[in-house]
């Protein structure tokens, strides 16, 4: 059996791993509303383009902070 502190870290963990994982979840989600039934290689291509789209985003982002980091420094020396 176990006691409150272990049920407490099993369910903080199952939120974590649904947490981080919740784009991935949301685009299965809709493909099979939309769809009803996906193979394996339809499951592994719809999540590689979440992915994919994911790790663009974190690039794009990178940019920005870059580029508004470089303003900054420039408006801040004039």
């Amino acid at each position: 059996m176990l006691d409150d502190s272990e049920l407490r870290n099993r369910a903080s963990y199952r939120e974590r791993v649904l947490t981080s994982h919740n784009d991935k979840l949301h685009a299965l989600a809709n493909a099979l509303m939309e769809h009803e039934t996906l193979t394996g290689c339809e499951i592994e291509t719809l999540l590689a383009q979440v992915i994919s789209s994911k790790k663009k985003h974190r690039q794009q982002q990178k940019k920005l902070h870059k580029i508004a980091a470089e303003d900054s420094s420039q408006s801040t020396s004039v």
